[in-house]
């Protein structure tokens, strides 16, 4: 066998044992650095399966930037 079949075989396994993780963890409502970390391996093992994760950042543009106060009843 060649070295990349020896290879190949492992990264399945490895993309296996990441899908069940992940599989536990959505089960039991987990999610840890753990989870996240092998979310991102499991989509670079395997792109087709699982994009991998992105993050955006709103601009803060949609904010008013005029101050408003309230006067509220401190009495009754």
């Amino acid at each position: 066998m060649a070295l990349e079949d020896k290879a190949w075989a492992q990264r399945q396994k490895a993309a296996d044992s990441y899908r069940l993780a992940l599989t536990q963890a959505w089960k039991l409502g987990l999610y840890t650095p753990m989870t996240r970390l092998a979310t991102e391996r499991l989509g670079a093992l395997r792109p087709e399966e699982l994009p991998p994760l992105e993050e955006s950042i709103l601009e803060p543009g949609y904010l008013s930037a005029q101050d408003h106060q309230a006067d509220f009843e401190r009495a009754l």
